[in-house]
């Protein structure tokens, strides 16, 4: 993936991710409480209503960076007025992942993912919670292939991540469990990675048989049966993959997915 994708050896973290709701970041209010705290407050939940609904993966490039932009200008302010902002951050790491799998530039995609997986560390990741994980991972992975080989030895600490993440599978459809299947399918094996094509089996056919709705579940789970020798299953699960490309509102992702489906078809049929 340039999938997705942007990994040059781990194109497995860069997905597409859902949704998430902010709605309760904004309820506890500043120690000491002002009227410039106030506002402060009130202005950050407008922009955090317009930047959870622009960052979809379903948005066009310019309201994915629109978003990003309202939710960091958002969370920075209310982090000033010194109230907690766990979901906000969240928003922004979610918001700068969705941003960055677009961005061409390599220093401002550097820059959008570290801010991301910065957010992500300081909203609850650190602490174990499983959907700051997840996004702090869709922020690795991007990062992790913008710097390519030199981000080998980080993929250890991605499955981690990861693993926390996967005890939240509904994201995003069963996104933890196929983005960290995918990774143990790709990553190179022990001793220069976590690679594990056993582990990668047993984590994407999981994705696929709790969440058959996601495009990328079949796709990942044809990838890993490619490379069991399993071709009739593989082409079987690239069809159903492209019926679901074809039939839902995946935005961009359409063309991306479609074309990582042909190739992997190619594959399957040699």
């Amino acid at each position: 993936m340039r999938l997705h994708s942007r990994l040059a050896f781990l194109p497995f973290i860069a997905i597409i991710v859902s949704s998430c709701s902010a709605s309760r970041m904004l309820k506890t209010p500043p120690q000491v409480w002002t009227a410039t705290s106030y506002q402060v407050l009130t202005d950050a939940y407008k922009q955090k209503k317009q930047a959870d609904a622009l960052c979809m993966p379903t948005s066009d490039f310019a309201q994915k960076k629109q978003g990003y932009e309202l939710a960091m200008s958002a969370w920075t302010a209310v982090r000033a007025v010194g109230t907690p902002a766990r979901e906000l951050g969240v928003l922004v790491s979610k918001c700068a992942g969705l941003y960055a799998d677009w961005i061409t530039d390599a220093e401002l995609l550097k820059d959008v993912t570290l801010k991301g997986v910065a957010a992500a560390e300081e909203s609850g990741a650190n602490n174990g919670d499983p959907l700051a994980c997840y996004y702090m991972a869709f922020n690795k992975g991007i990062y992790i292939n913008n710097i390519g080989i030199k981000a080998i030895g980080k993929a250890g600490a991605v499955v981690d991540i990861l693993k926390v993440a996967a005890r939240l599978p509904d994201t995003d459809q069963g996104g933890p469990l196929r983005v960290l299947g995918i990774l143990y399918l790709r990553a190179p094996a022990w001793p220069l990675g976590p690679g594990d094509q056993d582990e990668a089996m047993h984590w994407l056919k999981l994705a696929v048989e709790k969440y058959p709705s996601h495009p990328q579940n079949h796709m990942f789970f044809a990838e890993v049966l490619l490379s069991d020798g399993q071709k009739q299953k593989a082409v079987a699960e690239l069809e159903a993959a492209s019926k679901l490309i074809a039939s839902g509102d995946w935005g961009d992702y359409s063309k991306r997915w479609q074309a990582e489906v042909d190739e992997l078809m190619k594959r399957a049929k040699k």
